[in-house]
């Protein structure tokens, strides 16, 4: 990846997202073997030996939040201050709640992806 494009999940995302039901269609994946900690990620040309290996859907972070947002039915974005980003969203009381501000677009988008991450782990 360059850095023009969309930046994916991290790794750790990608398995939180995969436990909370992700399960739409992605360019790239995370690999890991068992009881490995295998970080590799697989582009498109190279799903042949997906089968050796576990793995979760690496989407990008903006797919992640439309995920959020289209199935979880949850409220989440980023707002652009004078001084920075910073990530929103509604939690399930209908209670805005906002994470850290951010100098980057980008890291306030993962900041409230983990923080709806968490608030799905904690329903469960």
């Amino acid at each position: 990846m360059n850095e023009k494009q969309l930046p994916l999940v991290t790794h750790e995302q990608a398995r939180r997202l995969k436990k909370a039901g992700f399960n739409w269609e992605c360019d790239w994946v995370y690999l890991w073997e068992d009881g490995k900690e295998d970080k590799r990620i697989l582009s498109p040309a190279n799903r042949g030996c997906m089968g050796f290996y576990k793995g979760a859907s690496a989407p990008t972070v903006a797919l992640a939040l439309k995920w959020m947002r289209d199935e979880k039915e949850l409220c989440c974005g980023v707002a652009c201050w004078a001084i920075g980003y910073q990530g929103q969203y509604i939690d399930r009381n209908n209670f805005p709640r906002h994470t850290i501000m951010r100098n980057k677009f980008t890291d306030a988008q993962s900041d409230v992806l983990d923080a709806t991450l968490t608030m799905i782990e904690n329903e469960n």
